[in-house]
């Protein structure tokens, strides 16, 4: 094998949307990038996506870049909670790249290389669902959430559109007249309330569907309806408290932010106020990149004398 220095970094990003690919010389300088579909949340719907964005990336072969492969690192979602043959998905990727230095993460662990450029603090992803990973000064990691929009993920969009529409079902039962924007504008959405338990029940992806409502809510909390107010203040809240959770020990007391729904304005807003009253000591600071960029550094971080080990439940090596 060549020289570590000498050669290419291949860095992937797997989400449950699209995934991104990208191969980067010694200097990182992209010499190749790829888009590919996100993954399913099943072993082999994580694994089939994991070896089609680097196949998208190498459609002619490895030796098409114009350098021999020294590490390949990817970050994926549902690696860190479901069961995938990790083994045999390195070696697929040992056999596509020609490179036996293969790191497998949990999209969280990327995301936080990234958007803390590789320093100790916590960060909390705010997507379809909700992680928050902390990293000690010491280097131990802590996670929080991350459980699925069934068991968890408060606060991330499946929740905000779950909650969205259990309050538009009470007022369409009459429990409740404070969901009547919500029942309207989901009911233009997704049609008659009586066929949302199938709508959702019959999808291979019902946190996706899900999601689709969390515009919804948080449109109508922009414009003051009290309900949706009422939800995206929960959802700050929950937020808050996963963020707490792993801003422990030696972890300091720095948080970044990442993630589609972390950006919507009144969810923001609501994370800060909660924050502010629960962590005062807390700084949100902006995220130095994305989950690609933190899976270019773990990549990087394989070729080097102290190349990282193990993490159970975030990184394969």
């Amino acid at each position: 094998m060549s020289h570590p220095g000498s050669g290419l970094l291949i860095a992937v990003d797997v989400g449950g949307s699209s995934s991104r690919s990208v191969a980067v010389d010694a200097a990182g300088r992209p010499v190749a990038s790829a888009v590919a579909p996100g993954a399913r949340k099943t072993d082999a719907g994580i694994a089939g996506a994991v070896v089609d964005a680097v196949r998208r990336l190498v459609p002619d072969g490895v030796a098409a870049l114009g350098g021999p492969v020294v590490a390949v690192a990817v970050g994926a979602t549902g690696l860190g909670s479901l069961s995938t043959d990790r083994p045999s998905l390195a070696a697929t990727l040992t056999t596509l790249t020609g490179c036996d230095r293969v790191a497998l993460a949990a999209d969280a662990l990327t995301a936080h290389l990234g958007a803390l450029d590789g320093e100790a603090g916590a960060v909390l992803a705010v997507g379809t669902g909700v992680v928050a990973l902390g990293r000690g000064r010491a280097g131990r990691w802590r996670r929080a959430d991350g459980w699925g929009h069934l068991l968890g993920d408060r606060g991330g969009a499946a929740w905000l559109g779950a909650e969205g529409l259990r309050r538009a079902l009470e007022a369409f039962d009459g429990r409740s007249a404070d969901g009547a924007a919500l029942l309207a504008e989901a009911r233009a959405l997704l049609g008659d309330p009586t066929g949302w338990p199938r709508l959702v029940h019959e999808r291979d992806d019902p946190a996706t569907l899900l999601a689709s409502v969390a515009g919804v809510v948080t449109g109508l909390a922009d414009g003051g309806d009290a309900a949706a107010r009422g939800i995206v203040a929960e959802a700050g809240r929950s937020l808050a408290r996963a963020a707490g959770a792993v801003l422990t020990d030696d972890v300091p007391p720095v948080l970044a932010c990442v993630g589609g729904v972390s950006r919507v304005a009144v969810v923001d807003a609501a994370l800060r106020h909660a924050l502010a009253r629960a962590r005062p000591d807390v700084r949100v600071v902006a995220a130095a990149g994305d989950p690609l960029a933190g899976s270019v550094a773990l990549a990087r971080s394989l070729t080097t004398a102290d190349r990282p080990g193990p993490v159970e439940g975030l990184l394969w090596t």
